[in-house]
């Protein structure tokens, strides 16, 4: 079975001083394995807590399965 890192996040991606620490993760990690982006968009309305609950089954719905979640 291959392996590949997915990397799935919420929101707008904005370029700066953090997309280029990225960047140079991506570079050294991309020897080793395959990394894919996983952009998904991020919800609008209800309470922030609902927001969150429907920000996370995203998130987990644009994973493959099976897999292992870490999330930060």
């Amino acid at each position: 079975m291959s392996r590949e890192l997915w990397v799935a996040w919420v929101g707008r991606h904005q370029r700066g001083h953090w997309q280029d620490l990225c960047d140079s993760y991506r570079k050294r990690i991309g020897r080793f394995l395959p990394i894919r982006d996983v952009p998904v968009k991020s919800r609008t309305g209800g309470s922030d807590a609902e927001r969150l609950a429907a920000e996370g089954r995203a998130l987990q719905a644009a994973l493959p399965q099976p897999c292992w979640l870490v999330a930060l």
